[in-house]
């Protein structure tokens, strides 16, 4: 959380103990994907599952800076006409030849990402980067089915451009890349990318892995879920048998086969260890 502490995004409990939030999360996670290789953290961050919308035209060959939550203040041209005089995405990463914008959000399945917001950091961005270097932006977490919420993400956000822009945006609304991946997913997605045989990279996903589980980022079906999957519909079917899945190392009624005791499990969207 070293980011989070230099841009003063930390909060404190009475006792002085840090306080887990959406910024802890995003600063615990990016800023180990950012030692990776230049390859391996470009093979995730542009998978094409996280592009649905529009798979990325090539790839780039190298990474460059890597900013945690930049305050840019709004252009000049357009701040009479907005209430907020600045804006600070989570974290931008400069490629050769693009710009990779990152909002993440604390909690997968949940509706927290906005259009506006969305917009308002990408033209920002557009004025801030000049180099003709396309941009994109990466939501992280925050929707509760991508699959159609995406769309209608994307959609409002370009009507917050064609607004903020009085036109200037009208004609080139492709230009908008837009992608998403939950926090579970990013981390199956380093994991696949990942070379496995490399002690240093597998010693990174782990603090990866116990960072997402700190922060109650559920990574594996519970496995009293995988156990019902085994039983029968007949006999889940029977009133009684949920009583039977309220503890996880219970069997359900009717159930012949081996059942494993879970020594760690999540309850309340939290990891415990039952010891």
């Amino acid at each position: 959380m070293l980011h989070a502490k230099l841009h003063g995004k930390l909060r404190y409990d009475a006792d002085g103990n840090a306080k887990l939030s959406e910024d802890s999360l995003t600063s615990t996670i990016f800023e180990r994907l950012a030692y990776l290789p230049d390859d391996r953290l470009i093979a995730i961050l542009f998978d094409p599952s996280l592009w649905p919308l529009r798979p990325p035209s090539g790839l780039p060959t190298s990474v460059g800076p890597v900013t945690f939550w930049p305050l840019w203040t709004w252009p000049k041209t357009i701040a009479s006409a907005v209430t907020r005089r600045s804006t600070e995405p989570d974290l931008i990463i400069e490629f050769d030849d693009r710009i990779l914008m990152i909002e993440a959000k604390r909690h997968d399945g949940t509706l927290s990402q906005y259009g506006d917001q969305l917009a308002d950091e990408w033209w920002t961005a557009f004025h801030k980067f000049t180099d003709g270097r396309p941009i994109s932006i990466l939501a992280v977490s925050g929707l509760r089915n991508p699959e159609r919420e995406l769309r209608v993400l994307k959609r409002k956000a370009l009507n917050r451009l064609a607004a903020l822009s009085h036109g200037e945006f009208d004609d080139r609304p492709e230009s908008f890349h837009l992608g998403y991946v939950s926090w579970r997913d990013l981390y199956l997605m380093t994991r696949k990318a990942l070379s496995h045989d490399r002690p240093e990279q597998n010693r990174l996903l782990e603090d990866i892995g116990s960072g997402l589980v700190r922060h109650g980022v559920r990574l594996t079906a519970p496995c009293w879920l995988d156990d019902m999957q085994k039983v029968p519909w007949s006999i889940l079917n029977n009133p009684l048998a949920t009583d039977h899945f309220r503890r996880p190392d219970l069997p359900p009624l009717g159930f012949k086969g081996e059942m494993r005791t879970c020594s760690n499990f999540f309850r309340d969207g939290s990891f415990h260890d039952r010891g």
